[in-house]
């Protein structure tokens, strides 16, 4: 959901998404991956879990996270 139309929730787009990811990892440094999904729940709501994979694969595309799949680490570049 990267085009917004009418009955988008900003809240729930992949864009704000991945803002929030890339707030909570510089706040946190390396995470786990539930961890992760769990700090974006808290901040945005339940529904996240739905979007989060998408904003991760976006973050991933642009160059900023790097996913460490032995320790199950999201790691921020900057």
């Amino acid at each position: 959901m990267i085009t917004p139309n009418k009955y988008s929730d900003y809240n729930m787009s992949i864009v704000n998404v991945a803002a929030i990811v890339i707030k909570v990892l510089d706040e946190n440094g390396a995470m786990r991956y539930n961890d992760t999904l769990k700090q974006v729940q808290n901040k945005v709501g339940e529904e996240s879990k739905h979007v989060f994979q998408n904003a991760l694969n976006f973050l991933f595309l642009l160059g900023k996270i790097n996913y460490f799949s032995k320790e199950d680490l999201l790691e921020l570049i900057i």
